[in-house]
């Protein structure tokens, strides 16, 4: 099996300042494993141990990239110091890997960097902030009613007025976060008329450009979206934040009120790609079925924002002084990375509504480490603990507690039944085990989120919290019996308890459940069966989004999934199991899906001929074991018109591919992962795909035009024997 690329292994990482370097090569490091957990099966998942000490993450790391052509991009500040010391622990092998840091602000060339090495971000030309500002403004539609080119009304135009792209490249210098604003600002007025004022208003104000244009952004957002873009100063810098956990936080902060029909989960998208649309927050990972899009702000507007809340007491940042926080701090944000417990350590904090935290996790709890814990004293030792468990008793008005890399021991202190207005609690990337039955008195709790922990079972008290809208766990057990979740929308991942599955009365109640992610591998059919039972019944599950399925191999998946009329409104699947239809050639009713992944569900040509039919799947991913067939056709234009992604990998039978010159006229990507040595593609090579494979992965595209010189010379053959 091959699988080449220019470069093995791919990672960006991104981090706030003051991370450490081990840190940073945990970040590094979970990455490279996420693709390969990804492919596990759930128990290989559950018995794979990927802790590791501070000590040993380096030669982790150095483990997962030997002998490997690697592209690894640092998005972070860093002091030279940590720059040389990452250097070394990466050591740079003769395979041609790269490292390339990003410097953000003005900064001179280090004498110990070769020219050859540093490379500048320059300033746009005229003629791409042209092809900015048409891409972002003028072809928003009001090139229908409005002359572009000046700027003004038609039929009130000046002739001495430069066309709008020109006064806007004179205005912000080309610099590239100014223009991206300010083309965000402009595409929000409805008349160019309201672009004029805009300019001349920052004609006056020319000595500090960018922040007069962030004042302007921020000052003509709704009232509304203000406090939702300002919560991005509560994050650290360069923090990268999940689109629904992020909506799900405004809610619990009391930013989102019921408006026209829409549920707040619904308003809070809006407000969120309303700023993306701004260019205000940038998109910088799109959305996968696991999660996304993950979203974050440019350094310089995160700066801005930090000065607004700082001004407007938003909140209060604990980054590194000896300094406690104020006793009348509402919203507490834990940056110190030296020592994360400081800020809990000092006076109650009697009024805090939100605490927030983004650290690593604390890792190395191994046999050394407790050795050494184990000569402290025993107060100091569970001091930490304390500080939570003392702060969860003081701080009664809590609304939002979400807690990164803290560790508050392995069971969730019961004094949290205290917090009684607490609607959100996220508790993640720690080593806790459980939860607490007094979990149950929280009657306003909304979303739980204890992913990245050893939580597996949460108490029955929990299920009956009426207000749950949104569970997140790594493998968490569903009981049989369940309170009435009828607020439920979200509930990830869950499998069924060994001695108690399901049965269709399970999810009775869950009838506003729009995502889904179940696992079963004990190998019992019913579970499964329940499952597909609810699926098909059009009185439950009205309302789901997204399904993910994963089975063993000794049970099925029923095809209802596909074929059932209740599902019209599903728009994304991940099954893994083996896929069973009642007829051989049903009619699917899933016209909204958009993303499908396939694993080991063992799909025949006529399967993939019916996906055809489906006019809005953008995403197809057909992974090991998930087609039967030795050759895949895609031919015609009438089908698959709307494809984008087309991903192939491990499909160890299959022989070749073949995509017709009018078919899969909307795909822009074609990615084939482990292939045998004799696989053939056939394809027009001058497809847009196609050149996007010539610079990615060059092996493939190799085998393209191999088969598609192959194919001249046959039709040639043919011809002249003809002939």
């Amino acid at each position: 099996m091959k699988t080449q690329t220019i470069f093995d292994e791919r990672v960006w990482v991104s981090f706030p300042p003051y991370l450490s370097v081990s840190n940073i090569l945990q970040l590094i490091h979970q990455q490279l494993e996420q693709h390969q957990l990804e492919q596990l099966d759930h128990q290989q998942l559950d018995s794979k141990n990927t802790s590791y000490s501070g000590n040993d993450v380096e030669k982790k790391v150095q483990a997962k990239l030997l002998h490997k052509k690697f592209l690894l991009v640092l998005d972070g500040d860093l002091s030279n110091s940590d720059w040389m010391t990452l250097q070394y622990a990466l050591q740079k092998n003769d395979k041609g890997s790269r490292v390339v840091r990003i410097i953000q602000g003005s900064h001179v060339r280090p004498p110990w960097i070769s020219e050859s090495d540093w490379i500048p971000v320059e300033k746009f030309l005229p003629e791409e902030t042209t092809k900015f500002f048409e891409k972002w403004v003028s072809n928003e539609g009001k090139q229908e009613t409005i002359e572009v080119g000046n700027g003004k009304l038609e039929g009130k135009t000046e002739e001495d007025t430069p066309p709008m792209d020109v006064r806007l490249h004179s205005m912000t210098g080309g610099l590239p976060l100014a223009v991206v604003l300010l083309c965000g600002l402009l595409k929000t007025k409805e008349y160019p008329h309201e672009w004029d004022k805009v300019l001349d208003h920052l004609k006056s104000k020319q000595s500090r450009l960018l922040d007069n244009i962030l004042t302007m952004c921020f000052d003509d957002l709704p009232h509304d979206l203000k406090s939702c873009f300002l919560y991005f100063a509560v994050l650290p810098m360069n923090t990268v934040i999940e689109f629904n956990r992020l909506v799900c936080m405004w809610r619990a902060e009391g930013f989102l009120r019921p408006k026209d029909g829409k549920t707040m989960e619904k308003l809070g998208k809006i407000y969120l790609k309303e700023l993306v649309a701004r260019n205000l927050v940038k998109v910088v990972k799109r959305e996968s079925f696991s999660g996304g899009p993950f979203v974050a702000v440019h350094h310089k507007v995160h700066s801005f924002l930090l000065l607004e809340a700082q001004e407007a007491n938003f909140v209060e940042i604990h980054n590194g002084d000896d300094r406690p926080p104020s006793a009348n701090t509402r919203r507490l944000s834990l940056q110190n990375y030296k020592d994360k417990y400081a800020a809990l350590a000092n006076s109650p904090l009697r009024k805090l509504r939100s605490i927030l935290s983004t650290f690593q996790e604390e890792k190395g709890q191994g046999t050394d480490d407790k050795k050494q814990r184990g000569a402290i004293p025993q107060n100091d030792m569970t001091s930490p603990h304390k500080h939570i468990e003392n702060m969860l008793k003081e701080s009664k008005f809590l609304r939002v507690i979400n807690l990164k890399g803290i560790e508050i021991g392995e069971e969730l202190p019961a004094t949290i039944s205290t917090a009684a207005q607490l609607q959100y609690l996220c508790v993640t990337a720690c080593s806790l085990e459980r939860i607490p039955p007094e979990i149950g008195k929280l009657k306003h709790l909304e979303t739980l989120d204890v992913r990245h922990t050893n939580v597996r079972r949460l108490p029955t008290s929990f299920w009956k919290i009426k207000m749950l809208r949104h569970v997140f766990g790594s493998h968490l057990i569903l009981p049989r019996r369940v309170g009435n979740l009828k607020y439920l929308q979200t509930l990830q991942t869950v499998h069924p308890d060994k001695s108690d599955g399901w049965d269709q009365d399970t999810f009775k109640t869950m009838v506003n459940l729009q995502s889904l992610y179940l696992s079963d591998y004990s190998g019992d059919e019913a579970n499964v069966n329940a499952i597909c039972d609810v699926i098909g019944n059009p009185e439950l599950l009205e309302y789901l989004e997204k399904l993910t399925l994963k089975v063993s191999k000794r049970t099925n998946i029923k095809g209802d999934v596909f074929t059932s009329h209740s599902q019209t409104r599903i728009r994304a699947m991940a099954l893994h199991g083996k896929l069973v239809f009642a007829e051989p050639k049903a009619e699917f009713h899933v016209p909204n899906l958009t993303f499908l992944s396939l694993k080991r569900t063992k799909v025949s040509e006529d399967f993939i001929y019916g996906l055809g039919e489906l006019p809005l799947l953008v995403d197809l991913i057909l992974e090991q074991g998930s087609y039967k067939g030795r050759q895949l056709d895609f031919v015609g234009g009438h089908k698959f018109r709307s494809l984008k992604r087309l991903t192939l990998s491990s499909l160890k039978k299959l022989e070749k591919l073949v995509i017709d010159k009018e078919a899969l006229v909307e795909l822009t990507h074609l990615v084939i992962m482990s292939y045998n040595e004799d696989f053939k593609v056939d394809v027009d090579t001058g497809r847009e795909f196609v050149k996007r494979i010539e610079i990615e992965d060059k092996q493939l595209y190799y085998i393209i035009v191999r088969e598609s010189l192959a194919k001249k010379q046959s039709d040639q053959l043919s011809a002249s024997s003809n002939t």
